[in-house]
């Protein structure tokens, strides 16, 4: 990366001009989707069959494994083969995860619904890992640097549309459908299916070039722990991965929802689609308006004064009784965790060099991505073990205190401008 500073002008519009990267947040939107309208019905669908906080946290964990397991390994490949080819056969795989559930519950055997769940979340989260890998490395061979920031913003403003309208569409549509069939779940299913099959078609649409190839001196282990060495030894991509990876771990509710809204909101699978997508709609409304603004000068600080609002909207959620008040909390979780998203995401494009993409890509996967289901099995550890409200306070209060720490521990990080990504 050169040392050149990010040029200052800014145009909103600048990186949706370019049509490679209109491909890619088309195939962001309906993935996202897709996967947002999965998590949505099989939550609703183990609660309702178990009502088992543990059961929920199983959830996450067994998309966690597969996905945390193979991510250094998914980093490596992205970076040696094609990309694109990486990232279709991933999300090919995930299709086929989703088919399986779909004709597993067709199959009649009741006694097994849940066990079909797992494995296919657990297929999902494999294939998600090279996914990942490949498709956001290949975002810096599609955007000149000095439109990176616009494009972070951007992607992020379109992933997050996906974010909300999957889990609304999801409690909606089933809503909609128990009312006039036994099937409701498989044709939720089915229609999560088509919209990760329009997702693989944009993909499949966008002109990734290929990266330089490998040198084949490089041993096998080198190349798989490369990444990591990477991030550990450049603090500012270490403190903003490790800052996201335990906010997220420990202040994560979207996994409990399901049980919060029947137990203390009594609301129905209708008003817990609108409560999962709360968050994506702060977000989204507040990634749109990142996309108007100049890349900020305090990004170290608004990251880290992000996070530790983020705690505080948790713990304001775990003290609600009442639907929107709820509703209000999570709304502004996702306003916080945006300026986070980009600010992170910028930050990984500009400090890696292009052969380096997937490899740390892998890792943010693993510290950011994968949390999102660790944490998952930590609220509902949390949730059985302390009770569901001590559970949510705890975890924003552990968010803020980690918030404190490396505030603490990382000037680099609160020094930070977007404005000179060589300052570390």
């Amino acid at each position: 990366m050169d040392s050149k500073k990010i040029n200052s002008s800014h145009q909103p519009f600048e990186a949706l001009q370019i049509g490679a990267f209109r491909w890619f947040v088309a195939y962001r939107f309906f993935f996202t989707f897709g996967l947002q309208m999965l998590a949505t019905i099989a939550g609703w669908q183990i609660w309702a069959m178990t009502h088992s906080k543990l059961q929920l946290g199983y959830a996450g964990l067994v998309e966690a494994i597969p996905s945390i397991g193979m991510a250094l390994y998914a980093g490596h490949i992205a970076d040696k083969y094609s990309r694109k080819k990486v990232a279709l056969g991933a999300m090919f795989f995930i299709q086929l995860s989703v088919l399986g559930l779909i004709l597993g519950l067709g199959s009649g055997m009741e006694n097994s619904v849940t066990w079909f769940i797992f494995a296919a979340l657990f297929g999902v989260g494999f294939g998600r890992s090279f996914m990942a890998a490949a498709s956001f490395a290949s975002l810096g061979s599609l955007i000149p640097k000095e439109k990176m920031s616009n494009a972070v913003s951007w992607s992020s403003t379109i992933w997050q549309m996906g974010m909300i309208s999957g889990p609304a569409m999801g409690g909606l549509f089933y809503s909609w459908l128990s009312r006039r069939s036994e099937f409701a779940f498989e044709w939720c299913y089915v229609v999560v299916l088509s919209f990760l099959f329009i997702g693989f078609l944009a993909f499949s649409r966008i002109p990734i070039p290929h990266q330089a190839g490998v040198s084949h001196q490089e041993k096998i282990w080198d190349r798989l722990t490369s990444g990591m060495k990477y991030v550990f030894k450049h603090k500012v991509l270490l403190s903003a991965f490790s800052l996201d990876l335990f906010a997220v771990l420990f202040g994560g509710a979207v996994a409990i929802l399901p049980v919060f809204a029947d137990e203390i909101l009594h609301a129905g699978a209708t008003q817990l689609g609108w409560l999962r997508a709360a968050p994506a709609i702060g977000s989204a409304g507040m990634a749109l308006l990142l996309a108007f603004r100049k890349p900020m000068k305090n990004a170290g600080k608004n990251l880290l004064w992000a996070v530790f609002g983020f705690g505080i909207c948790m713990i304001g959620f775990g003290l609600s009784t009442h639907f929107w008040v709820a509703f209000f909390f999570l709304f502004f979780s996702g306003v916080l965790d945006s300026i986070s998203v980009v600010i992170r995401n910028t930050i990984t494009q500009l400090f890696t060099p292009d052969h380096m993409r997937g490899r740390v890509s892998a890792v943010s996967s693993m510290f950011i991505g994968s949390s999102n289901e660790i944490g998952a099995f930590e609220s509902g550890l949390a949730a059985q073990s302390m009770g569901l409200v001590p559970s949510l306070l705890f975890g924003g209060n552990m968010t803020i205190l980690i918030v404190g720490w490396i505030a603490w521990k990382a000037p680099a990080l609160r020094a930070l401008s977007l404005r000179d990504p060589q300052q570390e």
